[in-house]
């Protein structure tokens, strides 16, 4: 990804498959993006970009936010995976981390470790992430498919 394609992305926005985050945050919070996007069509969550756009930069190196990003993708997330990362620089120097999360995984639902130490599935609807009812969960795959994000909104 270029820093032109960067910044289409950011003035567009958030999206279904498409998150900004500070790389401050909680270890569980990023697995709930993660696990959420596995569970929709796939996206891509940006490291270094606030909510509003702005373009913050990593505040780790680059290596480190590699391996605390895969670390997460393989003892966060059921089932383990390993999301794609690459970087952008901006500017003068800030670095965007940019996961890619695949679509089309065979394994759904995916769950997250929440922080109390529980699995949770998440879905994405629209430019949040949501715990799945019960019913969504136990569901067949099709529950947690871009096919039913009309009713997952209805139902947020």
């Amino acid at each position: 990804m270029t820093e032109l394609e960067l910044r289409e992305v950011i003035r567009n926005g958030e999206g279904s498959g498409v998150e900004f985050k500070r790389d401050d945050l909680r270890v569980d919070a990023l697995a709930k993006e993660m696990s959420a996007m596995l569970n929709f069509m796939g996206g891509r969550i940006f490291l270094g970009v606030e909510d509003d756009g702005e373009i913050t930069g990593l505040t780790r190196d680059q290596e480190h936010a590699r391996l605390w990003v895969k670390d997460i993708g393989q003892n966060n997330i059921q089932s383990a995976f390993v999301p794609h990362w690459s970087c952008v620089t901006v500017g003068r120097g800030a670095v965007v981390g940019v996961i890619g999360i695949p679509d089309s995984i065979p394994d759904k639902p995916y769950k997250a470790k929440h922080r109390s130490g529980n699995w949770e599935t998440y879905l994405r609807a629209g430019t949040t992430s949501r715990v799945a009812s019960r019913e969504e969960e136990e569901g067949s795959r099709s529950a947690v498919t871009p096919s039913t994000n009309a009713t997952m909104q209805e139902a947020a």
